[in-house]
């Protein structure tokens, strides 16, 4: 594994936030980037490289700061309004 950063892509940098995962037996690499709270959307903006590499992704996962604002939001759009479990799950796991 080693750091993808803006200067450099073979950088060593302990500190880094955002890592290229390359090994033994993957097609691909994968990317893992720290948590930037704290640096806001200007961080990824002013990093050309970190755009890039997002673009060649075929997921993306991410973590959200909620508010209590934002809990009764997500349970409405967790409610499976178009289908049921009985529909999704084989009937030996029900």
């Amino acid at each position: 594994m080693h750091t993808v950063s803006a200067q450099n892509e073979n950088t060593s940098n302990s500190h880094a936030i955002f890592w290229e995962v390359t090994g033994k037996n993957l097609e691909q690499p994968s990317y893992l980037f720290g948590t930037f709270h704290l640096m806001g959307n200007e961080f990824i903006d002013a990093n050309p490289i970190i755009l890039e590499k997002f673009k060649t992704c075929k997921t993306v996962a991410g973590e959200m700061v909620m508010d209590s604002t934002m809990v009764p939001k997500m349970m409405a759009a967790s409610m499976m309004t178009e289908t049921t479990l009985d529909k999704l799950l084989p009937k030996d796991v029900r």
